[in-house]
């Protein structure tokens, strides 16, 4: 899209204020705690998020502190406000308490790292993502193999209510708010319809072909060759919540709206950019 790539180190301040300096900007996206809300149907390392996510966000508000920028978007997760079971929430409900999960060290750090941009000093708009699926990644990928495979994903067999986004749908919704630049600013970025991940997953297989995907509960009575899959309490917490997020303010606010107003037509797209590049590599 005629940006130029810079790599550096996410831990290191200074070099990415270098990086910054040398781009001139004016806003600065953290979307690096995305690489884990991808739709985790596979063991995610939980414990190295919780070591390094705090530790990136710090480095990259220093950064942009030191580096003039005048607008921070961070991208963080909608499951922060927790099991409401089923309930409707806003941006105005509170964050989940870590202690209701056994103080899960990934939650923890979830909710520092939101502290850490919204005490920075550095005017910052925050994007509380849901699940994110799309064509591209190595989640989805792998996601794409264990269907074709029929090997069993890791779910909650139960109602419990989700929330979803196509990765495109992210993307401009953090567009938006770096043109308008609303520091101070909490969004919800999620598609129009909450389901639960057995209804994610099925309707994933069914349109790509499949009938209904091979499904194992996440619960404590699983069985002991997916307890091997080495499934982490971390994704246990996220299967059993239950919460509906609303959208409206970004609607509302910035003027955003899905492309894929639900997971069915995410995911109709998702499937037509595989057989796209399958048929032209």
């Amino acid at each position: 899209a005629g940006g130029i790539p810079a790599f550096g180190d996410p831990l290191r301040a200074g070099e990415l204020r270098s990086l910054m300096l040398a781009a001139e900007a004016d806003v600065a996206m953290h979307l690096a705690p995305q690489a884990v809300n991808i739709v985790p149907m596979r063991a995610t390392p939980w414990e190295e998020v919780a070591n390094t996510l705090t530790r990136s966000t710090a480095a990259f508000l220093e950064a942009a502190r030191a580096g003039g920028v005048k607008l921070v978007i961070y991208a963080s997760y909608a499951f922060l406000y927790g099991d409401t079971h089923g309930q409707w929430v806003d941006e105005s409900a509170p964050r989940l308490r870590p202690s209701k999960y056994g103080n899960q060290p990934a939650l923890r750090a979830a909710l520092e790292a939101e502290d850490l941009v919204l005490k920075s000093g550095v005017p910052a708009c925050i994007l509380r993502a849901g699940f994110v699926y799309g064509p591209h990644g190595e989640g989805h990928l792998a996601f794409r193999e264990a269907l074709r495979q029929g090997r069993p994903l890791v779910v909650n067999d139960g109602h419990q209510y989700a929330n979803w986004i196509y990765a495109g749908d992210l993307a401009s919704a953090a567009i938006r708010a770096a043109e308008q630049q609303p520091a101070g600013e909490i969004f919800n970025i999620v598609d129009d319809l909450p389901a639960s991940p057995a209804e994610f997953v099925d309707h994933f297989a069914s349109a790509f072909g499949i009938g209904q995907a091979a499904r194992v509960p996440s619960g404590r009575g699983m069985p002991a060759f997916a307890a091997r899959r080495n499934v982490s309490d971390m994704q246990r917490i996220l299967w059993d919540m239950s919460l509906r997020v609303k959208n409206d303010k970004a609607k509302a606010q910035l003027g955003w709206t899905p492309r894929f107003p639900t997971y069915r037509e995410g995911i109709e797209q998702t499937l037509l950019v595989w057989r796209a590049e399958t048929a032209h590599p």
